[in-house]
């Protein structure tokens, strides 16, 4: 569940993604997920941010475009896009990392580089273009997940 519920905690508005139709599932971790919206129904429009999943998840995700598509579009309208451990490579995939900041697992570093990012190491890197609120929200909610205080008994 990663960040997810901190962000509810913090007042932020969650929808869970994925490519089949919405229907309930399982985290990784095993805990339930509703899933609100077929991929290919998404708008960045909809959305103030957008948070990618770490893992290998992003690995499986990226080849399948409606996947990238929502992330692409809310990085070029400038709104947060929260790209968490290997969810990289889907900013990568979706062609918006020329120019940018990136902290990444150090697996993916060459791809963050190649892909036209400077790779920092440091845990969170913060674009100018982020929405410093947005960010805070992010932040706070990653910095509570790590600390094990996000998370469901």
């Amino acid at each position: 569940m990663g960040t997810v519920l901190p962000l509810k905690e913090e007042g932020a508005e969650v929808k869970w993604s994925a490519r089949a139709a919405p229907s309930p599932t399982a985290s990784k971790a095993g805990y339930p997920v509703n899933v609100d919206v077929q991929a290919d129904q998404v708008s960045a429009v909809e959305f103030r941010c957008g948070r990618r999943p770490g893992g290998y998840a992003p690995d499986m995700m990226r080849r399948h475009g409606e996947h990238g598509e929502a992330g692409a579009g809310a990085s070029q309208q400038g709104k947060v896009v929260a790209a968490i451990c290997h969810a990289g490579w889907m900013l990568a995939s979706a062609g918006v990392l020329k120019g940018r900041r990136r902290p990444h697992s150090s697996a993916i570093k060459d791809d963050m580089v190649n892909a036209g990012a400077t790779w920092i190491d440091q845990e969170v890197v913060v674009d100018a273009t982020s929405s410093p609120r947005a960010s805070q929200t992010i932040i706070s909610a990653s910095a509570r997940d790590r600390q094990g205080l996000g998370k469901s008994a």
